[in-house]
């Protein structure tokens, strides 16, 4: 019963959501499968401000953050360099990480507008940086 129940719930970006946690965001499931979830809450602005300050936290990569990184970290860090091939993306860093996990984040684009990318063990989020105004179809910074 519990399984039939799990395979009728929707599943998002590697994970479950729960609403209350996710601010507002809607869901882009681009070609191949892939959910990145687009939001502006709390936790990916704040990853944004540590991803354009000089904090010396940020790593280029997998072995600026640990010594001897596992081959889940490793093939989690290629998993992250793909999504940024993926979104035509540049910039990538990681911002956080403990014995456990890290977090990335970079700048990439869909539908031709800057968005900030911020990869966790549970969730791929996206923010956007750019809109299009509806009155002269201009693109606009967002922050």
């Amino acid at each position: 019963m519990l399984f039939q129940f799990l395979q009728n719930y929707p599943k998002v970006s590697g994970g479950s959501l729960r609403p209350s946690l996710a601010g507002g965001f809607k869901e882009l499931n681009s070609s191949g499968g892939h959910n990145m979830l687009i939001t502006s809450n709390k936790q990916i602005r704040g990853a944004y401000a540590t991803y354009c300050g000089d904090s010396w936290r940020k790593e280029t990569d997998i072995y600026g953050a640990y010594d001897r990184p596992s081959s889940r970290k490793i093939q989690a860090w290629e998993y992250c360099k793909e999504l940024m091939r993926k979104y035509d993306g540049r910039g990538i860093f990681i911002l956080g990480h403990n014995c456990m996990a890290f977090s990335v984040g970079f700048v990439g684009y869909i539908d031709g507008l800057k968005y900030f990318f911020y990869i966790t063990k549970d969730y791929d989020r996206a923010m956007p940086l750019e809109k299009v105004d509806e009155n002269t179809g201009e693109v606009l910074a967002i922050c």
